[in-house]
């Protein structure tokens, strides 16, 4: 064991992307708030009046969930924390390795946590192969 720390810059990270627990947690409350409105309302357990806010409930959790997308935010989150810290455990227990690899699995966890940021793209027409 080299006893190596890694440089106190790259701590709030290692620390801070484990945040991810908020999407996971969003992911699961909303999803299961999204089984259970529809569910209430099949039921029939409640009257015409609210069964239409309920409904109106329903809809916007399903949406929410799907524009929202915490499972895939939350995934990104947890494989970035898990090559930084895995980084980090190698830095701090291996003499030989760089701290240029540390850096390189910072960058590429940036990367992984942007891209659950971005929408999605689809294919325009304009790239789309011409038919006969």
């Amino acid at each position: 064991m080299s006893g190596r720390t890694l440089p106190a810059q790259f701590k709030p990270y290692v620390k801070g992307w484990w945040g991810h627990i908020l999407w996971l947690n969003s992911h699961f409350f909303i999803g299961i708030i999204g089984i259970f409105l529809p569910a209430l309302i099949a039921s029939g357990l409640i009257g015409l009046n609210q069964t239409k806010i309920v409904a109106l409930a329903a809809a916007v959790i399903s949406g929410l969930q799907s524009f929202l997308r915490c499972d895939a935010r939350a995934d990104r989150y947890h494989a970035a924390w898990r090559k930084i810290n895995a980084a980090r455990l190698r830095f701090e227990n291996d003499e030989n390795y760089p701290l240029s690899e540390v850096i390189t699995a910072y960058e590429n966890g940036e990367r992984l946590i942007e891209s659950a940021f971005m929408p999605v793209r689809l294919p325009s027409s304009e790239t789309e192969p011409s038919g006969p």
